[in-house]
């Protein structure tokens, strides 16, 4: 898929033509894109979109097609996070229902930065989860078995939102920096999952 960039105002008045949405730019990519595809013997299908703001002509056309999967290669304009964060800011645009699928960029001289668009689970370091785990072994010392991971995570996240809209903002935003500034080298970790409490304590 190309998207074929169009003016905001006015747009809708005109139908573009099709040397308008096809151009030498597609042609040269598409060709590229059968060749490969035919070395590899797999099926493709083209399509030319024309959109104002390019990130949200792909969303809406992934969603639209009902893809689990949407592949972008990176931007020469931005690097790959912030790539992400803007397909991720025009899905959350859309109207709901918003159909979920993957964001998935691919660069030639790096390993593919997979994102789930929406609400998901999140990939914690590995120290964070060992935190939580603590904490849990902890209070659950004083408020029983009653008291789950989920319970510890939940009222923290709580705090934080509370936080965020009290004088205390700019000193957790500046905590933030320095989170950033100190893990930039680091992987997350290759699971989400906070350890259970026991095999009977928590149900799946």
């Amino acid at each position: 898929m190309a998207v074929r960039g169009v003016g905001g105002f006015g747009t809708g008045e005109h139908d573009l033509t099709e040397a308008q949405l096809f151009t030498n730019q597609e042609n040269e990519l598409f060709s590229r894109v059968v060749s490969m595809a035919e070395k590899q013997g797999k099926p493709v299908q083209l399509l030319v979109v024309p959109g104002v703001n390019a990130f949200d002509a792909m969303v809406q056309t992934a969603a639209r097609l009902k893809a689990i999967r949407l592949v972008t290669g990176v931007s020469a304009r931005m690097d790959s996070e912030e790539l992400a964060r803007r397909i991720g800011r025009s899905w959350e645009s859309m109207p709901q229902p918003r159909h979920p699928f993957s964001l998935e960029i691919i660069s030639p001289d790096r390993p593919s930065i997979f994102v789930n668009l929406g609400p998901h689970p999140p990939r914690l370091w590995p120290e964070d989860i060992e935190l939580a785990h603590g904490m849990w072994l902890e209070l659950s010392e004083e408020l029983g078995s009653k008291l789950h991971h989920r319970d510890v995570v939940g009222l923290a996240l709580r705090r934080l939102h509370s936080t965020l809209r009290s004088p205390e903002r700019q000193k957790i935003l500046a905590d933030l920096t320095q989170e950033l500034q100190g893990r930039s080298h680091k992987k997350p970790s290759p699971t989400s999952q906070i350890p259970r409490e026991n095999a009977s304590a928590e149900p799946a």
